[in-house]
């Protein structure tokens, strides 16, 4: 049976029949509305790479993800004309401490933006139409990260503070909040997980949250998991000019960092100077009048397969996002320069990714007279596929941020990080499933915490029918059968 299969089974059935050896935490069914509820992660001793223990003290409390029932035929329900959760945050929370920042290269994303109002969980889920799966989901409430069913459940949770994972002084990072959330995540078929702590570094965690190893490297927003186990991510240092190059004085300069499956750093690519070296050079003149010129936040290593429709796609070459120069670019990372690059289509762009078709699936964030929009388009021609933009009376607006996957069955999912919401939409531009983070951010948890992104994990290929038949099954199944499927499937692995 395959590893991921058997992953899956494993932690399914610990939820849903209650295994005692299984691995993941079981919640009761007796939870308001039909709901389950949000349990505190336990506690976890983080092993250091030398194998030494650090308590895991001091973890963010969680609260309650009970969510609304579904409506009738799974649809959006009806909400008044004013929607407390797009109100403008308090100035006070909006604004980083500029002495929180002294000696930092990257300013921390916030925990939360907009005011939260009551309702969280999931408000719609409409089962025919939406692509069943589970849900990995980071939020700005505390440096964890939640697998989730459809319905809202916590199936599992990785969680460590900053504290256990570099125990001593912050330094320049005392007070910061990069130090409170996780950023990006990576989820391994066998449980283990990558996190990033903005800006700081990168670790790797096992399925019960104890550090297998960590990295600090300045990575920041985003990692992309080669076949070999390579690991693509993004670092940052300030550089001083010398002159040389078409740029100011002192700048916050982005690389292409590649660290191998233990976090040993292999190979580091100046993502300037393959601009600088390629015929796209002249886009550095709209650079800001600032030290992050760039402001790299998506990476993505291609597989070649669009090559001979598209030969910028070539297998090896990563793509990238660069926000501060609205550029969505191609790197030859062996020659190192930009191959091709598109401008001007999206302003503040995340998350642009190749789809199987070989068109670009984009979030942009401020395109759309400064609300946001996801955006398919052909990345030869520019002509437009696809868009979804929102409804009239709730438009998508995320000006930082934001996420988008095309799911296998056409939908598309997106992640609205700074309302902390997420929806699956249809071609059509149908909300088939919605989900409101239900944590807080905020002295007096006043705002809702940013969604950083949300993933939803397949199991429609055949290696994950007996994960459905178990999650399917157990609806009608009492427990002693579901325990017996789990023994049985573990005899036949």
């Amino acid at each position: 049976m395959p590893k991921v299969a058997l992953f899956v089974v494993l932690l399914l059935a610990g939820y849903l029949a209650g295994v005692a050896a299984a691995l993941f935490r079981v919640f009761p069914a007796e939870a308001v509305a039909g709901w389950l509820q949000v349990d505190d992660a336990s506690g976890a001793d983080a092993t250091s790479p030398s194998g030494s223990g650090a308590s895991a003290g001091g973890r963010a409390s969680t609260q309650s993800a009970a969510a609304s029932p579904t409506p009738a035929g799974g649809r959006r329900p009806v909400r008044p004309p004013t929607d407390p959760r797009w109100h403008a945050a308090r100035s006070a929370a909006s604004t980083p401490d500029s002495a929180a920042l002294e000696g930092l290269d990257v300013v921390p994303y916030l925990q939360g933006v907009k005011e939260a109002q009551g309702v969280g969980g999931v408000l719609v889920f409409d089962p025919q139409a939406a692509h069943t799966g589970l849900n990995l989901v980071t939020s700005g409430h505390a440096p964890e990260a939640l697998l989730m069913d459809m319905k809202g459940n916590v199936l599992h949770r990785w969680a460590q503070d900053f504290s256990s994972v570099w125990p001593g002084p912050l330094g320049a990072f005392e007070g910061s909040l990069n130090t409170t959330y996780w950023r990006r995540v990576h989820l391994y078929p066998n449980g283990d997980l990558l996190a990033i702590f903005e800006g700081i570094g990168l670790v790797k965690l096992d399925r019960n949250s104890q550090v297998i190893w960590r990295h600090r490297g300045k990575e920041h927003h985003d990692l992309f998991v080669a076949d070999d186990g390579s690991i693509y991510t993004l670092t940052r240092r300030k550089v001083a000019n010398d002159g040389s190059r078409p740029v100011g004085r002192r700048v916050i300069e982005d690389f292409v960092t590649v660290l191998s499956d233990d976090g040993v750093p292999l190979r580091e690519v100046s993502i300037l100077d393959c601009i600088i070296a390629s015929k796209y050079r002249s886009i550095l003149t709209r650079r800001p009048p600032k030290a992050d010129i760039l402001h790299s936040n998506t990476i993505e290593l291609l597989d070649g397969r669009h090559a001979e429709r598209y030969p910028m796609f070539a297998a090896g070459h990563v793509l990238v996002s660069v926000r501060n120069l609205d550029m969505v670019a191609v790197l030859d990372l062996d020659r190192g320069e930009v191959v091709w690059a598109m401008t001007d289509l999206w302003r503040r762009q995340h998350q642009p990714t190749v789809l199987d078709n070989g068109h670009l699936l984009v979030f942009d964030n401020m395109g759309n007279n400064g609300k946001s929009r996801v955006l398919e388009l052909d990345p030869l021609t520019h002509a437009l596929a696809w868009s979804y933009e929102g409804e009239p009376d709730m438009p998508l607006e995320s000006g930082t941020l934001g996420s988008c996957q095309r799911l296998p069955n056409g939908n598309t999912l997106i992640t609205e990080s700074e309302p902390g919401r997420v929806i699956e939409v249809t071609p059509e531009g149908d909300v088939v499933w919605e989900f409101i983070n239900p944590y807080r951010a905020g002295e007096a948890g006043e705002l809702i915490a940013s969604l950083f992104e949300v993933v939803r994990l397949d199991w429609s290929y055949p290696q994950f029918d007996e994960v459905r038949e178990v999650y399917e099954q157990a609806r009608t199944m009492d427990l002693g059968n579901v325990e017996e499927m789990v023994k049985k499937l573990k005899r036949n692995r």
